[in-house]
């Protein structure tokens, strides 16, 4: 994945490169932008990685300004593909919190989905 700061102009060349850690994870496969969580001024992001850990899915957490995750969430099962959708509410007591589907969970019927409500402090 490939981060290019805006401006009046884009440079040619990307201002960051990230990279997934695993051979034919699909790291970047849907990139989501969820504002400031964190109250830093700052953009913050997250990326996700559909066939990681045997297709559970990892949607990596980034803060605005970061190189590195501050958090993975990885789908429970074998197939769930974590991160196939991704919401920022905000608004609600307690600040943001996101929510993360998992369009193949199969822990009520198969292929049934799942989604998650996260909140990070």
């Amino acid at each position: 994945m490939y981060l290019y700061y805006g401006g009046q102009k884009i440079e040619a060349k990307p201002a960051a490169t990230f990279a997934g850690g695993a051979e034919a994870g699909r790291f970047g496969q849907h990139v989501f932008s969820l504002g400031d969580i964190n109250g830093d001024s700052k953009g913050d992001w997250a990326v996700q990685a559909e066939y990681e850990t045997g297709s559970r899915g990892v949607v990596h957490f980034f803060y605005g300004g970061w190189d590195k995750p501050f958090q993975n969430f990885t789908g429970e099962a074998i197939g769930d593909r974590m991160g196939s959708a991704l919401a920022v509410l905000r608004g609600m007591e307690g600040g943001p919190k996101v929510l993360v589907g998992a369009r193949w969970n199969d822990s009520e019927a198969d292929n049934a989905g799942r989604v998650y409500l996260l909140q990070f402090e």
